[in-house]
C-alpha cells in the first residue's frame, strides 16, 4: 500500500514512461507524453495533441487535438471527413456524407444525390429525375424525357394531356401526329399530311383538309 501524495510508477522525465496516481486520478505516460487519463467523471485514450478519445457524462468524443471529429451522446454527432453509414462495396447499401453533399446507395449504386445547387432521385444510367437552377428534369440515362423550367417540355413517347379514359377530355401527342379528344371521342386530328375538324362518325360532320383536296363529310 502506497498512500498519500503522488504516486509515480516507472521512469519518469524526458523519454520516462511512467504511471502516475494522485488525488484527482490516474495518468499513463509514454516518452513523458500523456497517453491516458482516468479521472472520477472522465477518462481519455491518446495523446491531447493528436488523435484521442474522451468519455464523459456528456458521451463519447472523437478527437483529433482540439478538432472533434465525432460525439456520440444523447445525439450522434459525426464530423468532417467522408462519413459512411452502412456496408460499402460490392452490393453494399450506404450513405455517404462529405464535403460536397450527400450521396445514398443501393447495390453498391447511386441511387439519389444531394449536392449544394442539385439534387438526383433514380440511378443515372437509368429512370431518374434532377431538380437544378434550371427547373426539373426527367431522365431516362442521358436521354431528357421532360424539363419544366421557365418553360415545360416533354420529349419522347406518347404524351397525354388532360384526363384520358371514359368521358375524358385530353390532347394526345406522338410520333404519328395530335389528336384532341373531347368525352373520349376524337374531334381534331393533325397529322403531316391531313388535318381533321369534327368527329369521324356516322352521326357528324366533319372537314378533312390533305395536300391535294378539302373535304366536307356530312
Amino acid at each position: 500500500h502506497i498512500n498519500g501524495g503522488n504516486v509515480y510508477v516507472g521512469v519518469t522525465g524526458s523519454s520516462g514512461d511512467w504511471l502516475e496516481i494522485d488525488s484527482s486520478g490516474i495518468d499513463i505516460n509514454r516518452n513523458n507524453v500523456s497517453v491516458g487519463q482516468f479521472t472520477d467523471s472522465a477518462m481519455r485514450i491518446g495523446q491531447l495533441a493528436n488523435e484521442h478519445v474522451i468519455v464523459n457524462t456528456s458521451g463519447m468524443k472523437v478527437m483529433d487535438g482540439t478538432t472533434m471529429k465525432a460525439h456520440f451522446g444523447s445525439d450522434i454527432h459525426l464530423n468532417d471527413g467522408q462519413i459512411y453509414v452502412g456496408v460499402t462495396g460490392s452490393s453494399g447499401d450506404w450513405v455517404e456524407i462529405d464535403s460536397s453533399g450527400i450521396d445514398i446507395n443501393r447495390n453498391n449504386v447511386s441511387v439519389a444525390q444531394f449536392l449544394d445547387s442539385s439534387l438526383r432521385l433514380g440511378t443515372l444510367s437509368g429512370e431518374h429525375s434532377t431538380i437544378d437552377g434550371s427547373g426539373l428534369k426527367i431522365m431516362d440515362g442521358t436521354d431528357l424525357l421532360a424539363h419544366f423550367g421557365t418553360d415545360a417540355h416533354i420529349n419522347g413517347g406518347t404524351v397525354y394531356v388532360g384526363v384520358t379514359g371514359s368521358s375524358g377530355d385530353w390532347v394526345e401527342v406522338d410520333s404519328s401526329g395530335i389528336d384532341i379528344n373531347r368525352n373520349n371521342v376524337s374531334v381534331a386530328n393533325f397529322t403531316d399530311s391531313t388535318l381533321r375538324l369534327g368527329k369521324d362518325a356516322d352521326d357528324s360532320s366533319f372537314v378533312n383538309f390533305s395536300a391535294t383536296s378539302i373535304d366536307f363529310i356530312n
